[in-house]
């Protein structure tokens, strides 16, 4: 059918961007997959990448043929066979000079205590932590020797950290956190806080930092690109540690 659009690069399994929307404009700026187009209603189902599904026009959507999702002229974030997103250089780039620069999407706290005060449920669990540390069978401080179970309550508090922070942030901003890789569970069952723990920087300050376009860059036992932490707002850039081919 004329109205499935093909002019326009929409077909199943397409990544898309929706645009336009009116009646949900919180939708604006989304990524996602089409999955079927419903004749009756003339509409393609989109599997968002922050999670859900939304009917949606053609008129509507921008079909990333390339699963483009960032391109600033300097450098793309775009599908790498095989390999998710990552970035990639469009032009060369001298020794020094400055790849991009970028403000954090969220910034949270590492400091369980703070959270343990507010979050009954996260006072419970870091009674837990006292408990195991009370035994002294592990130096509470050095976490090189923090027993598995520990680690593991640890990170359940830090999911709660995580959610906190992930429930007051905008709509936009919470469809790019979620966009993100989840290393801890498949591509339909993310979490705020296994996106964090999988692609957040830490800074001198404790917090935990994410990043939209920072996060993909590609990681290298050979890296071509140094972050450096600049200002009180935990931006960062990226400067080349070596000249860089496109």
């Amino acid at each position: 059918r004329s109205s499935m659009d093909g002019r326009k690069g929409l077909a199943v399994g397409v990544l898309v961007r929706i645009d336009g929307l009116k009646a949900a404009p919180q939708h604006n700026g989304d990524h996602g997959h089409l999955t079927i187009f419903n004749t009756e209603t003339e509409r393609w189902k989109v599997k968002l990448c922050a999670g859900g599904e939304l009917g949606v026009k053609p008129a509507n959507l921008e079909a990333l043929l390339d699963g483009t999702i960032f391109n600033n002229g300097d450098l793309t974030v775009s599908s790498i066979q095989g390999r998710g997103y990552g970035m990639i250089a469009l032009h060369d780039f001298k020794k020094s000079s400055v790849i991009l620069q970028e403000k954090p999407l969220a910034r949270v706290s590492k400091d369980t205590s703070v959270t343990a005060k507010k979050n009954p449920a996260a006072a419970a669990l870091m009674n837990r932590v006292y408990e195991f540390a009370s035994t002294g069978e592990f130096d509470a401080t050095n976490p090189e020797e923090w027993p598995p179970q520990v680690i593991e309550i640890l990170e359940q508090v830090m999911n709660l950290q995580a959610d906190a922070v992930f429930s007051k942030i905008p709509a936009e901003a919470q469809g790019q956190w979620l966009a993100l890789q989840d290393a801890d569970k498949d591509q339909h069952e993310k979490t705020a806080g296994g996106v964090l723990r999988t692609n957040a920087y830490d800074d001198d300050e404790g917090f935990a930092n994410l990043y939209e376009i920072c996060s993909r860059a590609n990681h290298s036992c050979a890296p071509c690109a140094t972050r450096f932490a600049i200002g009180a707002d935990s931006c960062v850039k990226m400067v080349a540690s070596r000249d860089i081919k496109a």
